[in-house]
């Protein structure tokens, strides 16, 4: 295999062998899969409820409506699925959303 055909090229250990290896993954990664940056002023499109890992709050009580303004903490990675940290700051909670409960405030209008 060539480096064009797999976009990828990774150099044996040093004082192992001093081929190249050429590493093909099974499917893509797509790391950039993210839509929203830091400071994103994004609208909510579900509701989220407490599963009990949110403190001082009950089990299934609601922590976020659909159409609550909300602002991106942070973006990070888990098992190749992209999350963010967003806080709702008139319910005055945090919570972790998936890229596909949410979209950008500006292109969105509050039901």
């Amino acid at each position: 295999m060539s480096e064009a055909s797999t976009g990828m090229r990774y150099a044996a250990i040093d004082g192992i062998d001093d081929d190249t290896v050429e590493y093909t993954p099974a499917r893509p990664l797509n790391l950039d899969a993210g839509e929203f940056d830091r400071g994103a002023r994004v609208r909510a499109l579900t509701q989220v409820k407490n599963d009990g890992t949110y403190p001082h709050k009950g089990i299934g009580s609601l922590l976020v409506r659909k159409g609550d303004l909300g602002h991106v903490h942070e973006k990070w990675r888990f098992v190749g699925q992209t999350y963010y940290t967003v806080e709702f700051i008139e319910r005055a909670v945090v919570v972790v959303m998936r890229g596909k409960e949410m979209v950008h405030a500006v292109a969105s209008a509050r039901a």
